[in-house]
């Protein structure tokens, strides 16, 4: 109902094209915050490295820990941002998995 009403108004000349499209598409949308985080390592070449920290890793870590290493940590590449990282790393239901040739690493947020 909201979007016919607004766009009888652009089609009335009550309201502009750009205004429009701001009420109707720039919705914010508040993501839920995580507590913890899960991560899993596995070092392909090294399996008793692996089995090692695995056991550092077997209970979640908590957000808030990793979120203060990140903000003493200043990152100065081009791609991310660690106001932007701290937000992905914040935000619930996150699944990064990354596969290379050495390592298989997979980080979930609960």
């Amino acid at each position: 109902m909201k979007q016919i009403k607004t766009l009888n108004k652009v089609y009335h000349q009550k309201l502009s094209v750009e205004e429009a499209y701001q009420l109707l598409f720039n919705v914010k949308v508040k993501l839920k915050q995580t507590h913890f985080i899960k991560v899993k390592f596995r070092f392909k070449d090294h399996p008793i490295f692996t089995g090692i920290f695995s056991l550092f890793t077997i209970l979640p870590i908590p957000a808030g820990l990793i979120k203060f290493f990140i903000k003493r940590k200043s990152l100065d590449n081009d791609f991310i941002t660690n106001k932007d990282l701290i937000q992905l790393i914040t935000s619930k239901h996150v699944y990064i998995e990354v596969d290379s040739e050495d390592t298989y690493i997979k980080i979930k947020t609960l």
